[in-house]
């Protein structure tokens, strides 16, 4: 028996699925995770926030899937050749989005707003060791 219904896919769940493709590459400077369902936070005080935004269109009744697009805004690891990363991104958000949700990837603007050296990180990750996270 073929059963029929709505599936609809909420916002959220593209939202993550861009966190989870931006925390496997190694280059971008990973947002820190708040709560159980992770979150877009500060890494540091006095620098941009790695930011999604997601734009999602139903499908028309033609279509079974409908279409996302996303704005990231990110910083990178100094040395990091950009084109190359840029497009790994844009492969794996369309690989991912399109084998978990059936929703093609329309298009994945990405402004990289800050280049942070190695040392940066070390010395934030020391200042935040021993501090207790609730």
């Amino acid at each position: 028996m073929n059963v029929k219904g709505n599936t609809m896919i909420n916002e959220n769940v593209f939202l993550m699925a861009a966190q989870i493709v931006l925390q496997d590459l190694e280059d971008v400077i990973k947002p820190e995770k708040k709560g159980p369902l992770g979150g877009i936070s500060k890494i540091f005080a006095e620098k941009p926030t790695a930011q999604i935004q997601v734009k999602k269109m139903e499908p028309n009744k033609d279509a079974e899937f409908g279409r996302v697009s996303y704005e990231l805004r990110l910083a990178v690891l100094y040395g990091a050749k950009i084109p190359a990363l840029v497009g790994e991104i844009r492969r794996q958000l369309n690989k991912t989005i399109q084998e978990m949700t059936g929703y093609t990837v329309e298009k994945v603007d990405i402004t990289v707003e800050r280049i942070v050296e190695a040392d940066e990180l070390a010395e934030e990750e020391e200042e935040t060791e021993g501090v207790v996270k609730v």
